[in-house]
């Protein structure tokens, strides 16, 4: 277990610095402050604080508080340490005590914010660069609002903040929180306009155990979640996932090739952690059904829940699995007369996918381009309106897509942009001809101003 430390020899912090230590699942990286002369570094978790501003500093800075100090490299006595540790542990009370003290004033200030929504409006969004998609789309959302003319403070929480410091917040004083997957409506004055845009399902836990403001509006992104929701009375408007035209685009000077690319990660860790030890049969028999009919849908899965008395959340799992890992091998045993390629977490150590493994792919502009050299874009899993999907139109690729729709999918975008298929032994047949789709209306329909617009289009009415 890494803690936050403060080094009384710059190098040594240096050195520890350079480690980038998490803990946490990997979202909370070591803070390692160091007295003496600055240095220069590219670490962001190598932070200079002069002892003699020691207190002040850690009672106003954005940082966690160190909980121990090194003395790596310095020649002193026992007794002179000791006489350190304990001046330095009275500095630290006093520094959460002052923080704590800052904190409850900016706290009361947000509660009790006076705005006018008259001004340009200001939004307020927190992200995890530990997220693999999440930031991305947050980080869009803010650009997004910026080109409308709005104020923006995308704050990227990078494992070193203090989440608890609500300083830059609450002296940027927003209008409306934009939040992904979290509620976060604790410290939020009754005027603040809050969105919360919930992707999935383990987001919706919260909900049983936090009361909605009157100024909390919900976006669910699929039409499984916002049923959910609903069953909890929870009131959620449908937000597909949007697209960012200006990274996700054609470029003709990439030359497409009889490829299929399929980007995403696999689901076999979540597979493997599932303690049931009847998880092997239910995948074989699940399996089985999948490829005789296809997808399975809500009102079999629920048969099937109750008759293998499964935990709703393994069967998810287990079912994820099927839809993606299981999927992508059969579909690499086809034989399709495409060259296919895949990228993504997890696959280096699948036999099967091996040959075929082309690595992890960078957010943005790496993931279009691969997308530009490709024929069609496959989609495996889950549902259909997948950012996968969006990013392979929006590149000018065909979205290849398992047809995991219900009776509530009516989106025009599905017809107008996107070549189903139903049955993985479907793909030969399918593949032997030619499609003409419009690739632009299925990225026009999902833009993030389109978003945008429905969260002004709320503020709008309902800021009086």
């Amino acid at each position: 277990m890494y803690e936050d430390t403060y080094f009384l020899n710059g190098d040594e912090a240096l050195r520890v610095a350079s480690l980038q230590n998490k803990t946490n699942g990997g979202y909370v990286l070591q803070v390692c402050y160091y007295s003496g002369e600055k240095i220069e570094s590219e670490y962001p978790n190598l932070i200079h604080l002069p002892i003699e501003n020691l207190v002040n500093d850690l009672a106003k800075g954005d940082y966690r508080i160190p909980a121990k100090v090194d003395f790596t490299g310095l020649d002193i006595s026992a007794s002179v340490k000791l006489e350190i540790l304990q001046n330095f542990n009275i500095s630290l009370e006093q520094a959460r005590d002052y923080r704590n003290q800052y904190n409850a004033f900016y706290l009361e200030a947000l509660k009790n914010a006076k705005l006018d929504f008259s001004e340009p409006l200001r939004f307020y969004l927190l992200a995890a660069s530990g997220t693999r998609v999440m930031q991305h789309i947050s980080k869009n959302i803010a650009n997004a609002l910026q080109s409308l003319g709005c104020e923006v403070l995308f704050v990227l929480d990078i494992g070193i903040n203090d989440l608890n410091s609500l300083k830059k917040m609450a002296e940027f004083n927003p209008h409306a929180t934009i939040n992904i997957n979290h509620i976060n409506n604790a410290i939020l004055g009754d005027d603040v306009f809050n969105f919360i845009w919930i992707q999935d399902h383990f987001a919706i836990e919260q909900f049983k155990h936090i009361r909605l403001r009157k100024r909390d509006f919900v976006f669910n992104l699929n039409i499984g979640l916002g049923k959910t929701l609903q069953s909890l009375k929870i009131k959620s408007t449908l937000q597909q996932f949007c697209i960012d035209t200006d990274i996700y685009k054609k470029r003709v000077e990439i030359k497409k090739e009889k490829k299929i690319v399929f980007i995403g990660s696999s689901y076999k860790n979540n597979f493997d952690n599932i303690v049931d030890s009847r998880k092997y049969k239910i995948c074989d028999e699940l399996q089985k059904i999948y490829l005789k009919k296809g997808y399975i849908g809500k009102k079999e899965r629920s048969k099937l829940l109750k008759e293998y008395k499964s935990n709703d959340d393994d069967f998810r799992d287990i079912i994820n699995y099927i839809e993606r890992d299981l999927s992508l091998t059969y579909i690499l045993k086809l034989g399709l007369d495409y060259k296919i390629d895949v990228y993504g977490y997890g696959w280096e150590d699948n036999d099967d996918v091996k040959p075929y493994f082309k690595g992890i792919l960078s957010y943005g502009e790496d993931i279009s381009k691969i997308y530009n050299s490709a024929e069609y874009g496959l989609v495996i899993g889950g549902y259909v309106m997948q950012q996968r999907t969006l990013e392979s139109a929006a590149s000018g690729t065909i979205p290849l897509v398992f047809d995991s729709r219900n009776e509530d999918d009516t989106d025009a975008c599905f017809d107008k942009s996107i070549l189903f298929f139903k049955k993985l032994d479907d793909l030969k047949g399918i593949l032997s001809k030619r499609y003409n789709f419009d690739l632009n209306y299925i990225a026009s329909n999902n833009s993030y101003k389109n978003y945008i617009d429905k969260i002004l289009d709320i503020i709008k009415t309902y800021k009086q």
